[in-house]
């Protein structure tokens, strides 16, 4: 099962032969404060480390007033 089959799967409540798992790395990359996150750690080590993944989850939220981000999310 290859990742697009897995996503599709999983997606329509079918079995699938381990977990997939999605990664949005868009989000918030226009930030100055993400940007210099991602100066200074890999895809990786952001993936890794707890501290590192609340920060860059936060920065949206910080930034952007609630109605604009709830107008991004639709």
């Amino acid at each position: 099962m290859n990742g697009k089959q897995r996503i599709v799967s999983a997606l329509n409540r079918q079995p699938v032969d381990r977990t997939p798992v999605w990664f949005m790395r868009q989000a918030g990359r226009h930030l100055p404060e993400y940007r210099k996150i991602a100066a200074e750690h890999n895809f990786w080590e952001r993936c890794m480390d707890v501290d590192l993944c609340k920060a860059i989850t936060l920065q949206p939220i910080r930034e952007i007033p609630e109605d604009r981000c709830c107008d991004h999310l639709q």
